[in-house]
C-alpha cells in the first residue's frame, strides 16, 4: 500500500470514550478504500491498535511552525458500509437503542455491523453488559464476535442460542469472518498467536473462517509449549465446541504443523475431517543439506551473517524477560519471542505415526521442496501439491492470497 500515516492519534470528539483516528493521505495516483486499509493492518497490528475510522485527506493542516494542525483535522465520521435497513422487531429495536448509546451513532440498521461502526472490544465488552443488563441473558464477547450486526444478534436471543448452557465457544476461538449456514474453516498461524493473519484470505472465501488463537497468559511468567501441547488444547476447543460437519483446518507454516497434530487427535476421537491444508509448512526435521539445498544454503549465507548480529542483540534482551509476566515484555519485542518460541517448538517436534486421510499442501516457489517431498511420505491419502508464486512470509500477503484462494474455492465449492 503506498499511503502515508504521519497521524495517529485520539480524538474523543465529544463521543463517550476515545477512539483511535487514522488520519491518511495516499501518495499521488494511490487508490486505497477503508476496507482494503483496515484489512491489511489487520494483518500487521492487534485488534486493540486497529484504528476506528479513516480519514482520508489530499493534505494535512499545518501551523505557522510547519507541525501538523491537529486541532484543525475534520471529524471522523462513522458510517456503515451497508444499505441502512430499520430495525424491524421490539428486540431489535432494544439492540439498536444500546448500540445507539454505546457507539454514539445517531442511526443504525439492523445490518450494521458494530465494528465497521467504530467499535472495538473495549465498546464491545461495555456493549454486552447492556445487552445482559436489559435483555437478561448472559453473553461473552466471543458471542457477541459471531453475531456482529443486529439482525444476527437479536437472531440469537429469539433463539436462545446464545445461552452458555447451550452454546460453548472456547476462549481460543478467534471469529475472522462468519458465514450464516457455512461450516467453519479453522486456522492457525503461529502457535499462540496469528488468527488474524487470515483476515485477507477469508474475504476471499464462501464460508465461515475461525482462528485458533491461544494468548500467552499476560499475568502469569510464559513458559516453552510444544506443539503436542498446542494441539491438545485446541483440539479439545474443537471437540467441546462440538459440529455435526466435517471439520476443515488450515495452517500456515509451524500453524500447519500443529493443524496436522490437530487433524490426528480429531481423527483418533472418532470425528472426520474433510480439510487438512498446509500452506508451506516445513516438515520437522527435513532441513538436512542436499544437492538442492547447496544451492539454496549458498545464496543466502552473506544474509544469514548479515543477520546473525541482530540475532544476538535480541537473545540478549530475551533472556532478560525470562521467567517474568509476559506483560512485562514490552509489545514490540513480543514478536520476537513468539517466533523463538515457535522456531524451538518446530525443532523439538517429531511426527509420530502418518496422517489417514488427504491432505491439500500449498508451496511456495522461493521455499525447499524437500520439505512437500517429506510431508507425502506421511501422508496415506491423497497428496495434492500446489505451487504459488512468492516468498514464504508474503503467502498471506495481497500478493499471493488471490492464487491461494483460487485453489481453496476449487475444494470448497
Amino acid at each position: 500500500h503506498t499511503l502515508v500515516l504521519p497521524v495517529l492519534h485520539q480524538n474523543t470528539f465529544q463521543t463517550s470514550s476515545k477512539r483511535l483516528i487514522a488520519y491518511v493521505v495516499l501518495q499521488p495516483q494511490a487508490q486505497l478504500t477503508q476496507t482494503e486499509l483496515r484489512q491489511f493492518l489487520k494483518q500487521k497490528l492487534p485488534d486493540y491498535m486497529i484504528p476506528s475510522a479513516f480519514v482520508f485527506l489530499e493534505k494535512f493542516p499545518l501551523t505557522p511552525n510547519g507541525k501538523i494542525d491537529r486541532r484543525a483535522l475534520p471529524r471522523p465520521e462513522f458510517t456503515s458500509q451497508t444499505e441502512y435497513v430499520p430495525p424491524t422487531t421490539e428486540t431489535e429495536h432494544q439492540i439498536a437503542e444500546i448500540w445507539r448509546m454505546v457507539l454514539n451513532v445517531p442511526q443504525i440498521g439492523r445490518d450494521d455491523n458494530f465494528f465497521e461502526l467504530g467499535g472495538h472490544s473495549l465498546l464491545a465488552a461495555k456493549l454486552v453488559a447492556a445487552i445482559e443488563k436489559n435483555c437478561g441473558v448472559t453473553l461473552t464477547l466471543s458471542h457477541f464476535f459471531f453475531n456482529p450486526t443486529i439482525a444476527q444478534l437479536s437472531d440469537a436471543l429469539k433463539d436462545h442460542r446464545l445461552s452458555l448452557e447451550t452454546l460453548s465457544v472456547p476462549q481460543s476461538f478467534l471469529p475472522i469472518k462468519i458465514v450464516s449456514g457455512t461450516p467453519p474453516l479453522f486456522a492457525l498461524h503461529t502457535l499462540g498467536i496469528g488468527g488474524k493473519y487470515f483476515q485477507s484470505l477469508s474475504e476471499l472465501l464462501p464460508r465461515s473462517v475461525i482462528g485458533l488463537n491461544s494468548q500467552l497468559q499476560s499475568n502469569l511468567p510464559w513458559s516453552f509449549r510444544t506443539i503436542n501441547q498446542f494441539a491438545t488444547d485446541y483440539a479439545q476447543d474443537l471437540l467441546t465446541y462440538g459440529q455435526d460437519e466435517p471439520y476443515a483446518l488450515i495452517g500456515y507454516s509451524i500453524g500447519g504443523l500443529c493443524a496436522f497434530e490437530v487433524a490426528l487427535r480429531l481423527i483418533t476421537a472418532g470425528k472426520q475431517v474433510k480439510h487438512l491444508i498446509l500452506i508451506d509448512t516445513f516438515f520437522p526435521g527435513a532441513q538436512k543439506i542436499s544437492d538442492v539445498d547447496l544451492t539454496y544454503t549458498h545464496q543466502h549465507t552473506q544474509q544469514w551473517l548479515q543477520k546473525r548480529y541482530y540475532q544476538m542483540i535480541s537473545e540478549l534482551r530475551y533472556l532478560k524477560y525470562v521467567g517474568k509476566p509476559f506483560r512485562a515484555v514490552p509489545p514490540s519485542f513480543q514478536q520476537y519471542v513468539y517466533l523463538r518460541e515457535n522456531r524451538k517448538a518446530h525443532r523439538h517436534h517429531q511426527i509420530q505415526v502418518p496422517y489417514p486421510g488427504d491432505v491439500i499442501y500449498i508451496r511456495s516457489t522461493a521455499s525447499r521442496p524437500i520439505h512437500a517431498k517429506t510431508w507425502q511420505q506421511w501422508v496415506k491419502g491423497q497428496f495434492v501439491c500446489h505451487e504459488v508464486s512468492g516468498k514464504h512470509n508474503e503467502l498471506l500477503t495481497s500478493n499471493c492470497v488471490m492464487a491461494i484462494a483460487d485453489i481453496l474455492k476449487t475444494y470448497f465449492c
